[in-house]
């Protein structure tokens, strides 16, 4: 008897269906029906009674769902802890993430982390979100740190292979910089800068962001939802290239406020504004990683820093 067959009973009895244990367990369901066949032949018995609302445990099927629960339960614990002995001896972790991330989440979490694991070989690969979750979805990264759009754009869910779950981290609203020459004003309302209306912009050159950019695709969002489109001063893909070309005068920039708060000085030769709820101007980050009946105490470990980290931000 073998594992693979004590999980295929195991899953029949819990869905009382051939049809969806073998969805439930990604195989042919000609292949789980042999494989009940061949288990019943070798015990001499029958497990399952055959009824028109689904399969039931008989007697003798209800002592092996038992023992086979026992074993499995049991395996998977042996699982667990020679995989714990392992991350205690090193292995890889594969993390993928923006510049921006690696600057925000990875830098204040990764030494509570390495305390944890200090033999784990972490590996960084930082790419733009759309092409981490390719990579992530061929299996050549264990987690991603992604941006996501905002809940109200309309795009497709950014995480839409079934086989990934999403760990949220926060959203981040965006401000508008632009240089003191413009003598803009906006309105106090509880923000942490003036709020001031996209439609304000009208005429002045925007730094625009490449358009494969997450960012740059939700500053099209923003000024979609105020009915215009800014002329573009000059494209850029670098949050810092933006800010100092807003710094020369160029013209405005829109940016994550985090980024903002950091860089920009009350004695900085700019302006900054917030930007009213209406117009959606902000990102979700999230991370995504593969749902596995068993993840490696490595990433487990990094997932709980990452929600310890969260919530030290949220009380900030």
């Amino acid at each position: 008897m073998t594992n693979r067959e004590l999980l295929y009973i195991k899953t029949i009895a819990e869905t009382h269906n051939i049809t969806h244990a073998a969805q439930k367990l990604s195989v042919a369901q000609p292949s789980l029906t042999q494989s009940l066949q061949r288990v019943e032949k070798t015990l001499n018995c029958t497990l399952f009674d055959r009824r028109k609302n689904g399969l039931f445990l008989t007697e003798a099927g209800k002592l092996y769902y038992d023992t086979a629960c026992k074993i499995l339960s049991e395996w998977e614990a042996l699982l667990s802890q020679l995989e714990q002995n392992n991350a205690q001896k090193g292995g890889t972790l594969k993390i993928g993430a923006s510049w921006y991330h690696t600057l925000l989440v990875l830098t204040p979490m990764l030494p509570d982390y390495r305390r944890q694991f200090p033999l784990v070989n972490l590996q960084l690969t930082e790419q733009k979100s759309a092409d981490l979750l390719q990579r992530l979805e061929r299996r050549e990264l264990d987690l991603i740190l992604v941006h996501e759009y905002p809940a109200e754009y309309p795009a497709p869910y950014d995480a839409g292979d079934t086989g990934l779950l999403r760990l949220p981290l926060g959203e981040e609203p965006f401000c508008i910089v632009l240089p003191r020459k413009f003598a803009l004003s906006g309105q106090e309302a509880g923000k942490p800068y003036p709020v001031l209306p996209p439609e304000a912009l009208k005429g002045i050159p925007l730094i625009r962001f490449s358009p494969g950019q997450r960012i740059g695709q939700i500053c099209d969002f923003v000024f979609d939802q105020a009915g215009f489109q800014p002329p573009a001063a000059i494209t850029t893909y670098s949050f810092p290239s933006a800010l100092e070309l807003a710094a020369s005068g160029l013209g405005a920039a829109i940016l994550p406020e985090g980024y903002v708060r950091a860089q920009v000085g009350p004695d900085a030769p700019m302006q900054v504004f917030s930007i009213g709820a209406q117009y959606h101007a902000y990102w979700r980050s999230a991370a995504v990683y593969p749902a596995q009946t068993r993840r490696a105490p490595a990433l487990e470990a990094f997932l709980e820093c990452l929600k310890r980290d969260r919530e030290k931000r949220r009380l900030r």
